[in-house]
């Protein structure tokens, strides 16, 4: 039997609120409350993932709002996404739509006089077990109470009593439901596959599986991207994004990591590709962090080939080029610290007057944001960046703590790779100006034993 499905439209990862002040986990809770109360009612779940690829909301994103026999929406932090979603669900259904929000956030509108629910989050801003199974209970109730056929939540329908909903057919919902399930074991499959050795090859079978690309679905060329991208199958991750449609290929992630895709490569052409379609998506999406932080890469690396072949005037050119890349991206939200952190990087080996001024302010705005969770919430790249930074400072009793949480958290070696250049980086320029370096050099070979062992 072919259980209903629940189509959950809530934000992805750790997210602050406008000022930047609040950050709830929405994974933490997805795991926690939201997952295990539709299951243990019987239901399927689906959750919305356009926000992994750059807020683009596809074809098969209507069908699960249109299709779904339920749908539970997640208004905290006026997540734009999620409105659009919840828009389109109200106009076309009249029934078995369920808001939920986090108790004192900002919300655009008052939606407690449309029988939203709210859940409680602890000093930390994180969901305890207690207030999980709340939360549990209070959506396994509404489930119940949606399957009334006399409850219409939606305002539209409850202004407009004879409106009639949008319906699919019998074939339709069936057709639609098949897909859905298959589109979610390719998804495991891929995920699978990009941590097995030998991933490049089976990542290449699943690909063969959903061709033509032009045509595939757009979820699966999203998650393929990101798996060539983690195992750094640059040249396939290329020919992927080539094959797609324009629609697609225009889009601002697709944009973001092919450019980063050709900088790794580095065939005749394709750094200055990368550079081009990066300023590109400036001129079309404006500026973030995550596309100054491709494009500060981009000119980094002119610089360290530059600086490899002598030419100094040049390098020096794009060193300050690639400072003022970060340092914009960084500019435009200070809560996304990758481009802050590069920029410190480079005025930490600049290592001028002017640069030790610069490098104080961003390092303690960083330390700021990062600081602000406990350490066994803060994810991979929180962990890099503070032991970056206590490098930088000399701090080795916390460049050391977090070396140790480092470990326990890398996944693909790419990943280590880069935080391992980084510190290489630290170390010369401290042995530059006469520091003690010895506990960064162990710290760099543990964190090289345990790259030799990763995918």
């Amino acid at each position: 039997m072919v259980k209903p499905l629940v189509f959950v439209a809530m934000p992805f990862g750790k997210k602050k609120d406008p000022s930047g002040q609040k950050e709830i986990d929405f994974d933490e809770l997805y795991k926690k409350a939201i997952e295990p109360a539709v299951k243990a009612s019987g239901f399927d779940v689906i959750r919305a993932d356009e926000e992994q690829m750059g807020g683009f909301i596809h074809l098969p994103m209507y069908e699960r709002l249109l299709a779904a026999e339920y749908i539970i929406a997640d208004l905290t932090f006026a997540n734009a996404n999620v409105y659009y979603e919840l828009g389109i669900r109200h106009a076309a259904k009249p029934k078995t739509t369920i808001m939920i929000f986090a108790e004192n956030t900002s919300l655009l509108f008052d939606v407690r006089p449309l029988r939203a629910l709210s859940y409680s989050l602890d000093a930390n801003r994180e969901i305890s077990n207690e207030n999980a199974q709340k939360l549990i209970k209070d959506i396994q109730a509404k489930l119940s109470d949606s399957s009334d056929k006399s409850f219409i939540d939606s305002p539209i329908f409850q202004m407009i009593p004879n409106l009639e909903g949008f319906k699919l057919s019998d074939e339709q919902l069936q057709s639609f439901k098949d897909r859905t399930k298959k589109i979610e074991n390719i998804k495991q499959e891929i995920n699978i596959a990009k941590k097995q050795r030998g991933g490049k090859e089976k990542l290449w079978g699943i690909q063969e599986s959903i061709s033509p690309i032009n045509t595939a679905n757009t979820d699966l060329l999203i998650e393929l991207v990101i798996a060539y991208r983690d195992i750094k199958a640059w040249d396939q991750m290329i020919e992927l994004v080539e094959q797609m449609s324009q629609e697609l290929k225009e889009n601002k992630l697709i944009c973001e990591q092919l450019a980063l895709a050709l900088n790794r490569r580095k065939k005749e052409g394709d750094v200055q590709r990368a550079e081009q379609i990066l300023i590109d998506t400036i001129a079309n999406y404006g500026n973030n962090a995550e596309t100054s932080g491709i494009l500060g890469r981009v000119y980094k690396d002119y610089y360290d080939e530059y600086l490899r072949n002598g030419d100094n005037i040049y390098a020096n050119r794009y060193l300050d080029k690639a400072i003022d890349t970060y340092k914009t991206g960084f500019q435009v939200d200070p809560r996304e610290y990758y481009p802050g952190i590069n920029a410190a990087m480079l005025l930490f080996m600049k290592d001028d007057d002017d640069s030790k001024r610069e490098l104080k302010g961003i390092i303690e705005v960083i330390k700021f944001i990062l600081n602000r969770n406990d350490d066994r919430n803060k994810d991979y790249w929180e962990v890099a960046t503070l032991l970056q930074i206590y490098s930088m400072l000399g701090e080795w009793d916390n460049a050391s703590k977090y070396k140790s949480l480092l470990i326990s958290k890398v996944d693909f070696y790419w990943i280590i790779e880069t935080i391992i250049s980084d510190l290489k980086r630290i170390y010369i320029t401290l042995e530059k100006i006469g520091k003690d370096v010895s506990v960064l050099k162990k710290i760099i070979e543990e964190l090289e034993k345990t790259g030799a062992v990763l995918p």
